[in-house]
């Protein structure tokens, strides 16, 4: 075999091996890339669902009930005595903002799409809603004394839609409860 036919019938075929090698270490580069982006998305949820919110929150309690603030059987919002008293020591202010901007923190990496909306969801749906429902006067006179409405307007925007949601998910859950107590020829349940 002589160069010239090396050169003519073999080059273009070692060539077009290393080419195709190539192509396939950028696929490769590629899916790592992608790989990558999720495994950070996943510990970047982890960061933001596991804060030490349970510790916060107790915290956060037993100054209220050294206030008289009933948290952990409130539903709706505080009164404005207890928004007072909430505003008027400064300890207990402090570990409230805390524990709220935890959550503003959560709400605004689920806005953004760092955290899946749905994971977020499932694990602090129910705590989202009832903090939003329950300190909304503490976050209204914190907007009204800074003269600035965009204070945990993230949490404002998540636990309202996820509220909503929440609703629309009771009426799809008496429904099919109807359908199946149709289907099965049970009766309403007496109230």
């Amino acid at each position: 075999m002589t160069l010239e036919l090396f050169a003519r019938d073999w080059v273009p075929v070692i060539s077009m091996g290393f080419g195709f090698m190539g192509l396939v270490s950028l696929g490769l580069v590629w899916y790592q890339i992608k790989l990558g982006t999720q495994w950070n998305k996943l510990q970047g949820q982890e960061k933001y669902l596991n804060r030490d919110l349970e510790d916060v929150e107790h915290k956060m309690s037993v100054r209220l009930q050294l206030l008289d603030i009933p948290y952990h059987t409130q539903e709706g919002p505080l009164s404005a005595g207890h928004v007072e008293g909430i505003w008027s020591d400064p300890e207990t202010y402090m570990l409230v903002k805390r524990f709220l901007n935890a959550f503003e923190d959560l709400a605004a990496a689920v806005r953004i799409g760092f955290v899946d909306q749905d994971f977020a969801y499932a694990l602090e749906g129910s705590r989202m809603i009832r903090t939003w429902r329950v300190f909304e006067p503490v976050i209204k006179r914190a907007r009204k004394n800074a003269s600035c409405d965009t204070f945990y307007i993230e949490m404002e925007n998540v636990a309202e839609s996820w509220s909503e949601r929440r609703r629309m998910e009771g009426v799809e859950r008496k429904k099919e409860l109807q359908k199946h107590r149709k289907k099965m020829g049970l009766s309403a349940p007496k109230v």
